[in-house]
Protein backbone atom coordinates (compact mmCIF):
# COMPACT_ATOMS: atom_id res chain seq x y z
CA UNK A 1 0.00 0.00 0.00
CA UNK A 2 1.41 3.36 -0.97
CA UNK A 3 2.08 5.82 1.99
CA UNK A 4 0.49 8.66 -0.15
CA UNK A 5 -2.85 6.72 -0.48
CA UNK A 6 -3.02 5.63 3.03
CA UNK A 7 -2.72 9.52 4.31
CA UNK A 8 -4.20 11.34 1.31
CA UNK A 9 -5.85 13.13 3.67
CA UNK A 10 -4.12 14.24 7.17
CA UNK A 11 -5.28 12.71 10.23
CA UNK A 12 -5.88 16.17 11.80
CA UNK A 13 -8.40 16.82 8.49
CA UNK A 14 -10.24 13.53 8.49
CA UNK A 15 -10.68 14.28 12.31
CA UNK A 16 -12.70 17.51 11.99
CA UNK A 17 -14.46 16.39 9.10
CA UNK A 18 -15.23 12.47 9.36
CA UNK A 19 -14.88 11.66 13.32
CA UNK A 20 -15.55 15.05 15.17
CA UNK A 21 -19.20 15.14 14.31
CA UNK A 22 -20.05 11.29 14.72
CA UNK A 23 -18.24 12.26 18.51
CA UNK A 24 -20.03 15.01 18.99
CA UNK A 25 -23.43 12.87 18.61
CA UNK A 26 -22.14 9.67 21.10
CA UNK A 27 -20.93 12.36 23.52
CA UNK A 28 -24.68 12.75 24.08
CA UNK A 29 -25.23 9.16 24.86
CA UNK A 30 -22.08 8.83 26.80
CA UNK A 31 -23.39 11.68 29.35
CA UNK A 32 -26.88 10.48 29.28
CA UNK A 33 -25.30 6.92 30.44
CA UNK A 34 -23.19 7.97 32.89
CA UNK A 35 -26.09 9.76 34.56
CA UNK A 36 -28.23 6.55 34.56
CA UNK A 37 -25.18 5.07 36.26
CA UNK A 38 -25.16 7.71 39.01
CA UNK A 39 -28.31 6.24 40.47
CA UNK A 40 -27.31 2.79 41.76
CA UNK A 41 -24.00 3.98 42.49
CA UNK A 42 -25.61 6.44 45.31
CA UNK A 43 -27.94 3.27 45.80
CA UNK A 44 -25.62 0.85 46.76
CA UNK A 45 -23.17 3.81 48.75
CA UNK A 46 -26.76 4.52 50.88
CA UNK A 47 -27.34 1.13 51.56
CA UNK A 48 -23.74 0.38 53.36
CA UNK A 49 -23.93 3.64 55.35
CA UNK A 50 -27.43 2.39 56.59
CA UNK A 51 -26.16 -1.12 57.48
CA UNK A 52 -23.18 -0.21 59.14
CA UNK A 53 -25.60 2.22 61.26
CA UNK A 54 -27.95 -0.08 61.68
CA UNK A 55 -25.81 -3.34 62.15
CA UNK A 56 -22.94 -1.97 64.08
CA UNK A 57 -21.63 -5.42 65.28
CA UNK A 58 -21.73 -6.46 61.54
CA UNK A 59 -18.19 -8.54 61.25
CA UNK A 60 -15.71 -7.52 58.90
CA UNK A 61 -16.53 -10.68 56.44
CA UNK A 62 -19.96 -9.80 56.00
CA UNK A 63 -18.65 -6.05 55.14
CA UNK A 64 -16.23 -7.37 52.73
CA UNK A 65 -18.91 -9.83 51.09
CA UNK A 66 -21.47 -7.17 50.81
CA UNK A 67 -18.99 -4.28 49.23
CA UNK A 68 -18.29 -7.49 46.85
CA UNK A 69 -21.83 -8.13 46.23
CA UNK A 70 -22.34 -4.34 45.25
CA UNK A 71 -19.83 -3.92 42.92
CA UNK A 72 -20.56 -6.97 41.16
CA UNK A 73 -24.03 -5.50 40.83
CA UNK A 74 -22.98 -2.45 39.77
CA UNK A 75 -20.46 -3.80 37.02
CA UNK A 76 -23.21 -5.96 35.98
CA UNK A 77 -25.14 -2.97 35.30
CA UNK A 78 -22.95 -0.73 33.63
CA UNK A 79 -21.90 -3.91 31.51
CA UNK A 80 -25.36 -3.76 30.51
CA UNK A 81 -26.05 -0.04 30.11
CA UNK A 82 -23.25 0.45 27.96
CA UNK A 83 -23.17 -2.49 25.56
CA UNK A 84 -24.71 -0.64 23.34
CA UNK A 85 -23.19 2.54 23.15
CA UNK A 86 -20.26 0.06 22.77
CA UNK A 87 -21.11 -1.47 19.51
CA UNK A 88 -22.20 1.89 18.35
CA UNK A 89 -19.12 3.50 18.78
CA UNK A 90 -17.52 0.86 16.95
CA UNK A 91 -19.46 0.50 14.37
CA UNK A 92 -19.40 4.20 14.05
CA UNK A 93 -15.64 5.30 15.57
CA UNK A 94 -13.03 2.35 14.84
CA UNK A 95 -14.65 1.47 11.32
CA UNK A 96 -14.44 5.02 10.18
CA UNK A 97 -10.41 5.17 11.18
CA UNK A 98 -10.06 1.74 9.33
CA UNK A 99 -11.27 3.26 6.20
CA UNK A 100 -9.07 6.20 6.67
CA UNK A 101 -6.52 3.63 6.47
CA UNK A 102 -7.76 1.67 3.71
CA UNK A 103 -11.11 1.15 2.84
CA UNK A 104 -11.21 -2.41 1.87
CA UNK A 105 -10.02 -3.46 4.94
CA UNK A 106 -12.50 -5.48 7.29
CA UNK A 107 -13.31 -5.05 11.01
CA UNK A 108 -15.69 -6.93 13.49
CA UNK A 109 -15.78 -5.92 17.17
CA UNK A 110 -16.43 -8.80 18.29
CA UNK A 111 -14.32 -11.68 16.15
CA UNK A 112 -11.06 -12.75 17.12
CA UNK A 113 -7.80 -14.79 16.24
CA UNK A 114 -8.74 -18.51 17.07
CA UNK A 115 -7.32 -19.91 20.21
CA UNK A 116 -6.50 -23.06 18.12
CA UNK A 117 -4.11 -20.72 15.96
CA UNK A 118 -2.81 -19.64 19.20
CA UNK A 119 -1.43 -22.07 20.76
CA UNK A 120 -0.55 -24.05 17.16
CA UNK A 121 2.18 -21.38 16.19
CA UNK A 122 4.14 -22.18 19.48
CA UNK A 123 4.71 -18.58 20.88
CA UNK A 124 3.27 -19.54 24.51
CA UNK A 125 4.61 -23.25 25.16
CA UNK A 126 1.51 -23.40 27.70
CA UNK A 127 -1.53 -24.46 26.78
CA UNK A 128 -4.19 -20.93 28.08
CA UNK A 129 -6.90 -21.93 29.99
CA UNK A 130 -8.84 -19.39 29.21
CA UNK A 131 -9.11 -17.33 25.91
CA UNK A 132 -10.76 -14.05 24.97
CA UNK A 133 -10.22 -12.21 21.45
CA UNK A 134 -12.26 -9.32 20.26
CA UNK A 135 -11.60 -6.50 17.80
CA UNK A 136 -10.90 -8.40 14.51
CA UNK A 137 -9.37 -6.48 12.01
CA UNK A 138 -8.27 -8.05 8.45
CA UNK A 139 -7.88 -7.35 4.42
CA UNK A 140 -5.18 -8.13 1.98
CA UNK A 141 -2.10 -5.34 1.01
CA UNK A 142 -1.08 -5.89 -1.90
CA UNK A 143 -0.50 -9.42 -2.40
CA UNK A 144 -0.63 -10.32 1.64
CA UNK A 145 -3.32 -11.56 3.28
CA UNK A 146 -3.71 -10.59 7.23
CA UNK A 147 -5.25 -10.27 10.36
CA UNK A 148 -5.14 -9.56 13.48
CA UNK A 149 -7.11 -9.09 16.86
CA UNK A 150 -7.19 -8.60 20.77
CA UNK A 151 -5.97 -11.28 22.79
CA UNK A 152 -6.08 -12.27 26.48
CA UNK A 153 -5.08 -15.66 27.01
CA UNK A 154 -4.85 -16.54 30.85
CA UNK A 155 -3.16 -19.70 32.69
CA UNK A 156 -3.44 -21.29 36.17
CA UNK A 157 -0.84 -21.02 38.47
CA UNK A 158 -0.22 -22.52 41.63
CA UNK A 159 1.24 -20.07 44.62
CA UNK A 160 3.06 -20.41 47.60
CA UNK A 161 0.21 -22.14 49.51
CA UNK A 162 -0.68 -24.54 46.67
CA UNK A 163 -3.88 -22.40 45.54
CA UNK A 164 -4.68 -22.26 41.71
CA UNK A 165 -5.08 -18.70 40.80
CA UNK A 166 -5.41 -17.22 37.19
CA UNK A 167 -2.35 -14.99 35.60
CA UNK A 168 -2.46 -13.58 32.17
CA UNK A 169 -0.21 -15.32 29.87
CA UNK A 170 -0.86 -12.76 27.07
CA UNK A 171 -2.30 -9.44 26.47
CA UNK A 172 -2.00 -7.34 23.76
CA UNK A 173 -2.71 -7.24 20.13
CA UNK A 174 -2.14 -11.07 18.02
CA UNK A 175 -1.46 -10.58 14.43
CA UNK A 176 -1.19 -13.30 11.57
CA UNK A 177 -0.12 -12.90 7.98
CA UNK A 178 0.86 -15.05 5.02
CA UNK A 179 4.71 -15.53 4.65
CA UNK A 180 6.46 -14.78 1.60
CA UNK A 181 8.84 -18.04 1.99
CA UNK A 182 7.46 -21.70 2.27
CA UNK A 183 8.19 -23.35 5.38
CA UNK A 184 7.99 -27.11 6.83
CA UNK A 185 9.06 -26.48 9.97
CA UNK A 186 8.51 -23.94 13.24
CA UNK A 187 10.81 -20.99 13.94
CA UNK A 188 9.57 -19.37 17.14
CA UNK A 189 11.46 -15.59 18.07
CA UNK A 190 10.83 -14.77 21.88
CA UNK A 191 12.57 -11.26 24.04
CA UNK A 192 16.02 -12.86 25.28
CA UNK A 193 15.57 -11.82 28.92
CA UNK A 194 17.85 -14.41 30.57
CA UNK A 195 21.13 -12.90 27.78
CA UNK A 196 19.66 -9.17 28.40
CA UNK A 197 20.66 -9.73 31.99
CA UNK A 198 22.46 -12.68 32.33
CA UNK A 199 25.08 -12.55 29.62
CA UNK A 200 26.70 -15.80 28.69
CA UNK A 201 25.24 -17.68 31.34
CA UNK A 202 22.07 -16.45 30.36
CA UNK A 203 22.46 -18.22 26.56
CA UNK A 204 23.36 -21.03 28.00
CA UNK A 205 20.41 -21.02 30.17
CA UNK A 206 18.15 -20.86 26.80
CA UNK A 207 19.96 -24.33 25.60
CA UNK A 208 18.40 -25.96 28.68
CA UNK A 209 14.90 -24.85 27.65
CA UNK A 210 12.98 -28.19 27.34
CA UNK A 211 9.71 -27.04 26.37
CA UNK A 212 11.19 -25.12 23.35
CA UNK A 213 12.99 -26.66 20.37
CA UNK A 214 16.60 -26.15 19.29
CA UNK A 215 18.29 -22.65 19.92
CA UNK A 216 19.35 -21.74 16.73
CA UNK A 217 22.52 -19.28 17.29
CA UNK A 218 22.15 -16.14 15.28
CA UNK A 219 25.26 -13.45 13.29
CA UNK A 220 23.18 -10.50 13.97
CA UNK A 221 25.00 -9.10 17.00
CA UNK A 222 22.03 -7.04 18.15
CA UNK A 223 19.66 -9.19 17.33
CA UNK A 224 21.10 -11.79 19.18
CA UNK A 225 21.02 -9.77 22.46
CA UNK A 226 17.69 -8.62 21.90
CA UNK A 227 15.46 -12.46 20.89
CA UNK A 228 16.32 -15.76 21.58
CA UNK A 229 15.53 -17.97 18.30
CA UNK A 230 14.38 -21.67 18.52
CA UNK A 231 13.46 -24.28 15.67
CA UNK A 232 12.76 -27.51 14.96
CA UNK A 233 15.36 -27.16 11.55
CA UNK A 234 18.21 -25.15 12.12
CA UNK A 235 18.74 -24.45 8.16
CA UNK A 236 15.32 -23.45 7.89
CA UNK A 237 15.65 -21.21 10.45
CA UNK A 238 18.25 -19.43 8.94
CA UNK A 239 16.64 -19.29 5.40
CA UNK A 240 14.03 -17.51 6.90
CA UNK A 241 15.79 -15.30 9.04
CA UNK A 242 17.89 -13.66 6.55
CA UNK A 243 19.72 -10.52 7.87
CA UNK A 244 17.34 -7.89 6.27
CA UNK A 245 14.15 -9.93 8.04
CA UNK A 246 16.08 -9.99 11.21
CA UNK A 247 17.45 -6.25 11.12
CA UNK A 248 13.73 -5.47 10.22
CA UNK A 249 12.76 -7.11 13.11
CA UNK A 250 14.49 -5.16 15.91
CA UNK A 251 13.79 -2.08 14.17
CA UNK A 252 10.34 -2.92 14.70
CA UNK A 253 10.82 -3.79 18.80
CA UNK A 254 12.86 -0.12 18.80
CA UNK A 255 10.71 2.11 16.54
CA UNK A 256 7.46 1.01 18.26
CA UNK A 257 9.29 0.41 21.61
CA UNK A 258 7.60 -3.44 21.92
CA UNK A 259 9.02 -6.42 22.97
CA UNK A 260 7.33 -8.78 20.32
CA UNK A 261 7.57 -12.56 19.70
CA UNK A 262 7.25 -13.80 16.87
CA UNK A 263 6.37 -17.42 14.99
CA UNK A 264 7.16 -18.79 11.42
CA UNK A 265 4.79 -21.84 10.62
CA UNK A 266 2.80 -23.25 7.86
CA UNK A 267 4.35 -20.63 5.13
CA UNK A 268 2.31 -17.58 7.77
CA UNK A 269 3.73 -15.41 10.31
CA UNK A 270 2.30 -14.44 13.75
CA UNK A 271 3.77 -11.94 15.93
CA UNK A 272 2.39 -11.17 19.47
CA UNK A 273 2.47 -7.45 20.93
CA UNK A 274 1.77 -7.73 24.56
CA UNK A 275 0.46 -4.02 25.66
CA UNK A 276 -1.41 -4.24 28.92
CA UNK A 277 -4.03 -1.23 27.75
CA UNK A 278 -7.58 -1.92 26.64
CA UNK A 279 -8.16 -1.28 23.06
CA UNK A 280 -10.60 0.22 20.76
CA UNK A 281 -12.68 0.79 24.30
CA UNK A 282 -14.72 4.06 24.68
CA UNK A 283 -14.60 5.69 28.03
CA UNK A 284 -18.33 5.81 29.90
CA UNK A 285 -16.89 8.65 32.45
CA UNK A 286 -14.66 11.35 30.51
CA UNK A 287 -15.43 12.58 27.46
CA UNK A 288 -14.58 11.05 24.21
CA UNK A 289 -14.30 14.17 21.93
CA UNK A 290 -10.43 14.34 22.48
CA UNK A 291 -8.84 14.00 18.89
CA UNK A 292 -4.99 12.17 20.77
CA UNK A 293 -7.32 10.15 22.29
CA UNK A 294 -8.78 9.39 18.79
CA UNK A 295 -5.50 9.42 16.99
CA UNK A 296 -4.53 6.59 19.91
CA UNK A 297 -6.71 3.95 18.40
CA UNK A 298 -5.62 4.96 15.10
CA UNK A 299 -2.24 4.18 15.91
CA UNK A 300 -2.81 0.90 17.40
CA UNK A 301 -4.53 -0.41 14.40
CA UNK A 302 -1.07 0.99 12.35
CA UNK A 303 0.92 -1.02 15.06
CA UNK A 304 0.11 -4.24 13.63
CA UNK A 305 -0.87 -3.21 10.10
CA UNK A 306 2.42 -1.69 9.36
CA UNK A 307 3.71 -5.37 10.12
CA UNK A 308 3.45 -6.03 6.38
CA UNK A 309 5.29 -3.10 5.02
CA UNK A 310 7.90 -3.02 8.20
CA UNK A 311 9.05 -6.70 8.19
CA UNK A 312 8.70 -6.70 4.00
CA UNK A 313 5.77 -9.06 3.54
CA UNK A 314 5.10 -8.48 0.10
CA UNK A 315 8.18 -8.89 -1.33
CA UNK A 316 7.34 -12.06 -3.37
CA UNK A 317 10.05 -12.38 -6.45
CA UNK A 318 12.18 -14.39 -4.09
CA UNK A 319 9.76 -16.63 -3.36
CA UNK A 320 10.12 -20.17 -4.51
CA UNK A 321 7.63 -23.04 -5.02
CA UNK A 322 7.79 -25.94 -2.34
CA UNK A 323 9.49 -28.60 -3.74
CA UNK A 324 12.08 -26.32 -5.68
CA UNK A 325 13.17 -24.99 -2.03
CA UNK A 326 13.53 -28.55 -0.84
CA UNK A 327 15.74 -29.45 -3.23
CA UNK A 328 17.89 -25.84 -2.28
CA UNK A 329 17.69 -27.06 1.31
CA UNK A 330 19.52 -30.49 0.89
CA UNK A 331 21.72 -28.68 -1.14
CA UNK A 332 22.16 -26.17 1.22
CA UNK A 333 22.42 -28.52 4.56
CA UNK A 334 25.18 -30.22 2.82
CA UNK A 335 27.10 -27.55 1.90
CA UNK A 336 26.60 -26.09 5.44
CA UNK A 337 25.38 -22.92 4.29
CA UNK A 338 22.57 -20.35 3.00
CA UNK A 339 21.06 -21.36 -0.09
CA UNK A 340 19.56 -19.24 -3.30
CA UNK A 341 16.38 -18.22 -3.47
CA UNK A 342 15.22 -18.22 -6.95
CA UNK A 343 11.67 -16.49 -8.72
CA UNK A 344 8.68 -18.10 -8.10
CA UNK A 345 7.75 -19.51 -11.87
Amino acid sequence: MEEEEVHKESFDAYYERELLPALRELEVERKQIKSTLLYPTIGLGALAVGLIAILPNLGIQSLILAGITGIGLFTWFKTKASREYRSEFKNRIIRAILRHIDKELRYSGYGSIKKSEFISCGIYTERPDRYRGEDLFSGQLDQTEFAFSEVHSQVYREDSKGRKQLQTQFKGLFFRADLNKFTQHRTVIVPDLAERFLGNMGQQLQKLNFTRDELVQMENVDFEKRFAVYSSDQVEARYILSPKLMERIFLYAEKHEVSPSLSFKDSKVYVAIPISKEFFEPSIFRSIIDKEATREYHDDMMLAISLVEELDLNTRIWSKLPEEEEEEKKGSAKRGGFYRRGIRR
